[in-house]
């Protein structure tokens, strides 16, 4: 064990990494709320960071990982160290499974804070998968973000057209 670890073991490198989840207040919410003074903080940011974290962790931020890093070959078994790494010819379920052993995404409900940590064999390969995540999540709530806006403004068109449609029949 002593010659393992100290001797044909890879070296592991860790990268962690913070993020927030902030919502804009809606016009409709007070900018003050005694949840707020209480800690429980903005509900929905809550929500927000909790569904960011299953993503983070999903099939397919591995499916990301493996065609802008190469995962599968960063993390490939090595000489001397045989044990730590991935077989040739591993299964896709193995394979996920061993990404999820390889980043840890950690929702700190009290801060609201998104903690991100990867490990990798390299020092490089842990901070580029740390930045991917990182990356992922910026588009992944951008793209919510704007589902939202769009669903939000098709409402607001179509009650307009309603409103012309009543405007028109009054006159």
């Amino acid at each position: 064990l002593f010659l393992y670890f100290y001797g044909l073991g890879r070296s592991r490198y860790i990268v962690t990494s913070n993020i927030i989840i902030r919502k804009s207040s809606d016009n409709n919410q007070s900018s003050f709320d005694i949840g707020s003074l209480l800690g429980a903080g903005n509900t929905s940011s809550k929500e927000d960071s909790l569904y960011m974290q299953t993503y983070l962790e999903s099939p397919q931020v591995l499916e990301v990982a493996e065609q802008k890093l190469n995962f599968t070959e960063k993390y490939q078994k090595n000489l001397p160290d045989l044990i730590a790494g991935l077989s040739k010819n591993i299964s896709k379920t193995d394979l996920y499974a061993y990404f999820k052993k390889q980043i840890s995404v950690i929702f700190i409900e009290r801060s609201g804070i998104l903690k991100i940590t990867t490990i990798g064999y390299d020092p490089q390969t842990a901070y580029n998968l740390n930045n991917l995540l990182i990356n992922q999540s910026e588009n992944f709530s951008n793209e919510l973000n704007q589902n939202v806006y769009k669903r939000q403004l098709d409402f607001v068109n179509k009650q307009v057209a309603i409103q012309e449609d009543k405007v028109k029949k009054a006159s």
